[in-house]
């Protein structure tokens, strides 16, 4: 059974953009010692002209506990080849990437951003949940 939201519907537009929000006030409850940050998204109504109404969004957020910043990129890859030929403190590929493994976070990745792609821009519903097998990473509710 696959999520469906009905169209938007209403007479005015709606616009959305999406908001990185750090407060520097709190730790970040999966990254003690860091700000604490969020990534919004936000509809609001527009004013104006003759534009399309903004889609619903759906997305699923994932979190990596073990992960930094940088673990949804190819940091994960590039650090450790870096190694080969630099010194690199274990302070900074701590701070950068986490200390999740590489080859496995990158196997979840191979799996849930073509997943994601698959579902919403192919329209080919995927199940999304946890997974022994993805043991690095659960998704926020």
């Amino acid at each position: 059974m696959s999520l469906r939201f009905p169209r938007p519907t209403g007479l005015y537009p709606v616009g959305t953009t999406e908001l990185h929000l750090v407060d520097s006030r709190r730790d970040d409850p999966y990254v003690p010692g860091q700000p604490r940050e969020l990534m919004i998204s936000l509809w609001y109504p527009s004013s104006g002209g003759h534009t399309e109404r903004a889609p619903y969004g759906w997305k699923r957020d994932l979190n990596v506990p073990a992960g930094q910043h940088y673990t949804f990129i190819d940091h994960q890859v590039l650090i450790p080849w870096f190694r080969r030929f630099f010194t690199v403190p274990p302070e900074l590929i701590a701070n950068t990437i986490g200390t999740v493994n590489a080859k496995r976070i990158l196997r979840s990745l191979r799996t849930y951003i073509p997943a994601f792609f698959d579902q919403h821009l192919r329209g080919r519903p995927s199940a999304w949940q946890n997974s022994p097998r993805h043991p690095d990473v659960t998704f926020v509710q």
